[in-house]
């Protein structure tokens, strides 16, 4: 029977994920293992201590998604939770993985975080992901309603396992008193069945009620909990004129007509994605932010040409990278120092407003087009 539960470590965006099962596994009255603060030091002794902790527990969790964790130079290019994870086989631990279901909302969000991630990262991540699914049970979860479901159901197995030796039971004294003697081994047998029948029952009543509660709790939550941007703009409107692949963020000028209509939009369209830009809406609200607001939220990828430093044309963009939305960026700089500081480091496509320049900047932009959305329909399996 699992007394403590080792849990491994995560990266940045599983953090909440991680501190909910932490939450469980001591809710069930078990005992969670991990380095803290102190302990998760870069150096020599660092596969000692995690090695010492996990001897110590009598199983281990995992949870893991698309993005790399921490690897310290002291593990020799593999990240805490590959060691972990190797670790808990190595001493034969119990193993339970969990990973977000491939075609949830959840896994749809967790691998365009991991899209700005070092793409050696990303691979090595994507390997160890393959090679733990090739050597352990792995558990699905879309939501933390289910994630909590699956991290019971683990539990719930492991406490039915009974790891200690069995008890060997005295052999009967001879005698008149020999039947009185198995009278009170089978009366002691039948008090430990009634017994265990009870405990079963009664702790699957309560773990069906935490589940009830869990789950509700999960629902007020997620009723309540407001995305980035809504306490401004509010909840972003999802009619169809606002649904869209690529959203083009440029100054609305006459100048820049040609490049849209006779460049970016028939490039997009090629490929048979649509293209809307933020002047071709028919809301009937009449806020030309909220239409903006509701184009970021619902498209998958922007473009933005950032020519003049148009102050309109940084409020959209800055607002598409709060979403995570990756962006393919446009100016006509003739220089580096021309481009902002702060997004000088982000790649960009430069070209110049000429008939040739035009016809230049359609081929880079369908390279970075399609690099783009080949990093955003990869598929993890």
């Amino acid at each position: 029977m699992a007394r403590s539960v080792y849990v491994g470590d995560t990266s940045s965006e599983l953090a909440e994920v991680r501190r909910l099962l932490t939450d469980q596994i001591g809710s069930a009255g078990l005992l969670p293992v991990m380095l803290d603060a102190r302990e998760r030091q870069d150096d020599a002794d660092l596969r000692g201590r995690v090695r010492s902790k996990m001897q110590a527990a009598d199983a281990y969790i995992g949870v893991m998604a698309y993005r790399r964790g921490w690897e310290p130079a002291h593990l020799d290019g593999q990240s805490l939770a590959e060691v972990e994870y190797a670790t808990a086989h190595e001493l034969g631990k119990p193993v339970g993985i969990l990973t977000p279901k491939p075609d949830s909302d959840l896994a749809q969000d967790l691998r365009q975080r991991a899209i700005g991630q070092n793409p050696m990262y990303r691979e090595a991540q994507k390997a160890f992901l393959q090679r733990v699914e090739q050597e352990s049970p792995v558990r699905r979860f879309a939501d933390e309603a289910e994630f909590s479901e699956q991290v019971a159901d683990l539990l719930d197995g492991w406490a039915a396992v009974d790891t200690g030796p069995a008890r060997a039971e005295a052999a009967p004294p001879a005698g008149w008193w020999q039947r009185w003697w198995q009278r009170m081994i089978d009366v002691d047998r039948l008090a430990e069945q009634v017994a265990e029948s009870v405990y079963r029952r009664l702790a699957a009543l309560q773990q069906h009620d935490q589940m009830e509660l869990a789950q509700q709790a999960m629902k007020y939550q997620e009723a309540l909990r407001l995305k980035p941007g809504e306490l401004v703009f509010g909840k972003p409107l999802t009619t169809s004129q606002f649904q869209s692949d690529v959203f083009v963020i440029m100054p609305f000028a006459a100048e820049y007509d040609p490049m849209y209509r006779g460049v970016i939009r028939p490039m997009v369209e090629n490929r048979n994605l649509r293209c809307v830009r933020g002047d071709e809406f028919a809301s009937s609200r009449g806020s030309i932010i909220e239409e903006v607001w509701a184009a970021l939220n619902n498209c998958r990828l922007v473009i933005a040409d950032i020519t003049g430093g148009n102050d309109n044309v940084f409020y959209e963009l800055g607002i598409a990278h709060t979403l995570n939305k990756p962006a393919i960026i446009l100016t006509q700089a003739d220089r580096p120092e021309s481009v902002p500081f702060d997004i000088r480091h982000l790649r960009y496509v430069v070209y110049q407003n000429t008939d040739e320049g035009h016809v230049r900047l359609r081929a880079d932009l369908d390279s970075s087009l399609a690099w783009l959305l080949a990093d955003l329909e990869e598929s993890w399996s």
